[in-house]
């Protein structure tokens, strides 16, 4: 991928790309129809959190948030409780898509690097998109930035990458320009109706396709790595996120690592995109960074 890129899907983009290319040469993929139409399920949560912001805040915050906090659906409500505080910025923007929270992180930086790590940074990479799109539906907003950044920095990067690395040449017709800026001119409420998700899009092509392809719900694209790094690369993960690797780019305290992936590994905790991007990140650099750093330390040397 030649770019840290901590998606654990990335494998199975090219599986899939590989098992293709065993019949065609070229295929079409629907990368960017989620963004332009409302299909993500992070665009209907969103509206959820919108819904219980509707709850005047005395009544969240001192009756239902600890309602919330104690009930059995705790895991599933309480992030939605979280986020109907948080102003419609590129903070909550963030929450839909950050691994590690404020805390995590430091936690995780040892405290030489935690001194040079600007906090606002992503925040301050992300409003700039948030801020161009007119609109009194914050999730206008997120499809925008998602398009813009999400899009076009991971996921057709690694359609891209991994279906040029099985030798099949693949194509997005929902990224046509025209349609892009068609669908831009669409109201969300168009596009997520109720809890319907991609709802004009399915309308569109309501009598041109089956039934139970209208209706059946949404399905992500997951692969089974949350198994992948107790079993198969479990000796890759603890080897490369062990105390000496970790040191050769100083940036992250070992304990707090290895406390996330043996809380993974003993499924007490499901870490898989927290690790996965340890993983990554610590890969990425030993091949581009430090690998670089020895070549260029070979030549001052003249060696």
């Amino acid at each position: 991928m030649d770019e840290p890129l901590c998606n654990p899907i990335i494998i199975a983009t090219y599986l899939v790309s590989r098992m293709a290319r065993q019949t065609v040469t070229v295929a079409l993929s629907g990368d960017g129809a989620d963004e332009s139409f409302g299909g993500y399920t992070r665009y209907v949560s969103d509206k959820i959190v919108d819904w219980y912001r509707l709850v005047p805040g005395v009544l969240r915050r001192g009756l239902f948030n600890p309602l919330i906090r104690r009930g059995l659906a705790a895991g599933q409500l309480k992030p939605l409780a979280e986020k109907a505080d948080l102003p419609l910025n590129a903070e909550r923007y963030l929450t839909w898509w950050a691994q590690f929270n404020a805390e995590d992180k430091r936690h995780l930086f040892t405290p030489g690097a935690w001194v040079d790590v600007d906090p606002t940074l992503p925040a301050r990479v992300v409003q700039p998109y948030l801020d161009r799109v007119d609109s009194d539906d914050f999730r206008d907003r997120l499809a925008y930035t998602d398009l813009k950044m999400w899009l076009a920095e991971e996921s057709n990067m690694r359609v891209d990458k991994m279906s040029m690395l099985a030798s099949l040449e693949t194509r997005a017709p929902f990224l046509d320009h025209e349609l892009v800026e068609f669908a831009a001119t669409i109201p969300f409420s168009y596009k997520l109706r109720g809890l319907t998700s991609k709802y004009i899009l399915k309308q569109t092509f309501a009598d041109l396709l089956p039934h139970e392809v209208i209706r059946r719900p949404k399905w992500g694209f997951f692969s089974p790595a949350s198994a992948w790094l107790r079993a198969d690369m479990k000796d890759l993960t603890v080897e490369v996120l062990s105390a000496t690797h970790l040191a050769e780019a100083g940036l992250f305290q070992w304990r707090s690592v290895d406390e996330l992936v043996q809380r993974h590994i003993r499924k007490e905790v499901y870490n898989l995109n927290k690790v996965w991007a340890l993983l990554t990140f610590q890969l990425w650099y030993e091949i581009y960074i430090a690998q670089n750093e020895a070549y260029l330390a070979v030549v001052k040397d003249g060696g």
